[in-house]
């Protein structure tokens, strides 16, 4: 039974972006979102948005891992990236990683924890170079937060006003090499 619904599934896929003549990113993404569901062998997970000031909490659950892509992050856009970003970190092993508050998160996307350690992360899914105010914010949110390290991630790379402000103020900056190393450890590299 299962796998006359994956041929169908894979199916409507095709047909959908040959009927309105979709691009081969569309289907490729399409194909991707089939292979992390039917791939896992469970139903998709459907989140409900209610109303609350508490920060969205996601906790390590057994699974199949899915295929993290660089080329699927580059085509998110920045709420997207960050619910990506926190599903890495779970499949690397963090055991908690909350998602903050859409605005009014004091400069952090992300507050990721592992054992003692705490972790305040800001997201930047951008087609330009991410400049130091991405620094200011994660810096502002390590005293906020209280964490011990503090980091900014991009899909890109960093200005060199970044770079120097970072390592004046100690936050770790995560470029697209990083970004493809996390992704690369998380499918089970080394």
């Amino acid at each position: 039974m299962l796998l006359i619904l994956n041929l169908i599934s894979l199916t409507m896929i095709v047909v959908s972006c040959i009927a309105y003549r979709l691009t081969a990113p569309a289907f490729f993404i399409g194909f991707v979102i089939w292979v992390i569901i039917w791939g896992n062998n469970r139903k998709p997970e459907i989140a409900t948005a209610e109303p609350s000031s508490k920060p969205e909490v996601a906790t390590a659950k057994p699974s199949s891992k899915p295929v993290f892509l660089l080329g699927v992050a580059d085509t998110l856009d920045g709420h997207s990236f960050e619910v990506y970003v926190r599903t890495i970190l779970l499949a690397l092993g963090f055991p908690r990683v909350d998602r903050t508050r859409k605005s009014g998160d004091f400069g952090a996307d992300l507050v990721a924890y592992a054992g003692a350690e705490k972790w305040v992360i800001q997201c930047k899914r951008q087609g330009n170079k991410v400049g130091n105010r991405a620094v200011q914010e994660v810096f502002a949110a390590q005293a906020y937060y209280g964490a011990t390290k503090a980091i900014v991630l991009t899909n890109n790379f960093f200005t060199s006003a970044a770079i120097s402000q970072a390592r004046s103020a100690g936050v770790l900056l995560w470029d697209r090499r990083a970004l493809a190393a996390l992704m690369d450890r998380a499918n089970g590299g080394s």
